[in-house]
């Protein structure tokens, strides 16, 4: 489920309720495209539901696309090629408490990366 925030609360994001019990993330609107694009192909009622997807998220910090697949049930990759912003997505996962076998992280540039 999405929600607009129209008028944020005073101070940091950090300090907002519900931010360090990871029940949510803040995401641009217009990064959400890609994953519902992943969501409605892959995730159809015809698709062996049996079977997670394998996606990749190239360039995927700050993680709000890597959130949204691994909530859906993807298997997700997600390669960011600066160490201090891989370090940033890490710990949103782990906030969220979605960094485990089928969502992880690795620091690489994705136009050499290899599976």
């Amino acid at each position: 489920h999405s929600i607009q925030v129209v008028t944020p609360p005073p101070g940091l994001i950090s300090h907002w309720p519900g931010y360090h019990e990871g029940q949510w993330w803040l995401q641009d609107p217009s990064a959400t495209i890609p994953a519902l694009a992943l969501h409605d192909a892959l995730l159809r009622p015809s698709h062996d539901v049996s079977t997670r997807p394998s996606v990749v998220d190239l360039c995927a910090a700050p993680g709000g696309k890597t959130a949204q697949l691994a909530c859906w049930g993807f298997d997700v990759t997600a390669i960011e090629i600066s160490q201090r912003r891989s370090k940033r997505l890490k710990e949103n996962l782990q906030r969220l408490q979605l960094l485990s076998s089928s969502c992880h992280v690795t620091v690489a540039d994705g136009t050499q990366w290899m599976p």
